[in-house]
């Protein structure tokens, strides 16, 4: 659980068979949310889990992307954007 307090900036990565995930308000579980970084809007913000996924994918499912193949090494994503 979370240090979550009424009133807190939070976004939620809500899978798209949930009930009511396209909600104005929804009943999450703790798991499934996280505190707003401060920097970001809201919008932004609701953004990063799925944009955080389809990296994930590209990365490990469609370019094979694994602990043997880059032990060692660094990766840099380019072009990213925070305003």
């Amino acid at each position: 659980m979370q240090d979550l307090e009424i009133g807190d900036e939070v976004y939620a990565a809500v899978p798209y068979y949930a009930c009511g995930a396209a909600s104005e308000c929804a009943l999450l579980p703790s798991d499934w949310v996280a505190r707003k970084p401060k920097r970001l809007s809201h919008e932004a913000a609701a953004s990063l889990p799925y944009s955080s996924s389809v990296v994930w994918n590209a990365l490990v499912l469609q370019a094979s992307l694994n602990e043997s193949k880059t032990l060692g090494k660094r990766w840099t994503l380019r072009n990213t954007t925070f305003n």
